[in-house]
């Protein structure tokens, strides 16, 4: 039994067995977030976007302003040139 924990951790440790570890752990972390992407509508998934980018969703500053209102800023963000923006405030 020792002798496979010995095999396994000599396999790890050279360069061919952390190639294949990373990429079994990166496989196992996509196949969960595309998982979480399946079971997400489209309105989550914009408000995680606009969290992840430090964007303020105009509808908690004007309540009138429903998910789908929040949804039809999604054309305007992505065409707009709010990454290049992003990353000059992020220097």
């Amino acid at each position: 039994m020792a002798d496979i924990f010995e095999i396994v951790t000599k396999f790890i440790q050279s360069p061919p067995g952390q190639l294949a570890a990373g990429a079994a752990l990166g496989g196992i972390v996509w196949k969960f977030f595309e998982q979480v992407e399946t079971v997400l509508n489209e309105s989550a998934k914009l408000k995680i976007t606009l969290w992840l980018l430090g964007i303020t969703c105009l509808s908690l500053r004007r309540p009138e302003l429903s998910s789908a209102g929040c949804i039809g800023l999604q054309k305007q963000i992505f065409e707009s040139n709010i990454f290049a923006q992003c990353a000059r405030c992020a220097h």
